[in-house]
């Protein structure tokens, strides 16, 4: 949403755009490279389409590098730290982070035709008498948040995390998969980064696990994990619990009870 949807919109890349698939020179705040790939492995290059499907960390930290963080700033609200936080932007650690609210709502504009739509918990409110109190559909904003042609080439990306490519590429988001829908969707993960190890917990230890998915009617964002107050606490995603894909099941369990 922060790095893919801008580069398009600003002609940066197209569908079969090649990307650097290698760490990053200074990415770190001591100067290491980075960011690794969850296999910690690298192809050098990759297509974007490839990038998407197994969520890669380097290419998008590659092309964010290359646009700057200033481009995402623009398009989405952030913080000012966020307008140069490479990291933070091209593979999740907002300063202010993001709510999962405003995660759904952002998905969304990729089966709109590019429209955002404020979302909304509330529909419509009747008294006892069936007198109309509120009503979300008089109350509701909408913006043309992307251009249809860029929304339509997201829509056909987003596709590959559920339903794979042509390529050995693995389908991140097959969990939610369902052969009766046509899904759209993407997973996430951040970890604590060296934060942690003064607490015993491992660099590459996991704190937040993210799964959205959406189909034409219906857009969805689940968030597992822990807050910023869990790593005094030494709290992690343990690999175990990360290779239950939990986020992913419960965004599949919602979509089948609201499909109905």
């Amino acid at each position: 949403i922060s790095v893919y949807a801008p580069a398009l919109e600003n002609n940066l890349i197209t569908y079969g755009s090649v990307l650097k698939d290698e760490p990053l020179p200074n990415y770190f705040d001591d100067g290491s490279e980075g960011p690794n790939n969850f296999d910690g492995t690298f192809a050098g290059t990759v297509n974007v389409d490839q990038a998407i499907t197994e969520s890669l960390n380097a290419p998008v930290a590659q092309l964010i590098n290359q646009m700057s963080p200033l481009v995402s700033y623009q398009f989405l609200t952030l913080s000012e730290e966020d307008s140069y936080n490479v990291g933070g932007v091209a593979i999740g650690g907002l300063t202010n982070g993001i709510s999962v609210r405003e995660m759904t709502g952002a998905y969304q504009i990729f089966g709109n035709g590019g429209k955002y739509y404020t979302p909304y918990t509330v529909y419509r409110i009747e008294d006892n008498e069936g007198n109309v109190i509120y009503d979300y559909q008089q109350n509701h904003s909408e913006e043309q948040a992307i251009s249809f042609d860029t929304a339509t080439i997201m829509n056909k990306l987003l596709h590959l995390p559920i339903n794979g490519t042509d390529a050995d590429a693995y389908p991140t988001a097959n969990m939610v998969r369902r052969d009766d829908l046509d899904q759209i969707g993407k997973t996430g993960t951040t970890d604590w980064g060296d934060s942690g190890l003064q607490y015993g917990i491992p660099e590459t230890a996991m704190k937040d696990e993210w799964a959205i998915a959406y189909t034409s009617e219906y857009s969805v964002a689940v968030w597992t994990g822990y807050t910023d107050t869990g790593i005094e606490n030494g709290y992690y995603i343990t690999q175990d619990v990360l290779n239950q894909a939990i986020a992913s099941h419960s965004a599949r369990a919602m979509l089948d009870e609201i499909s109905e």
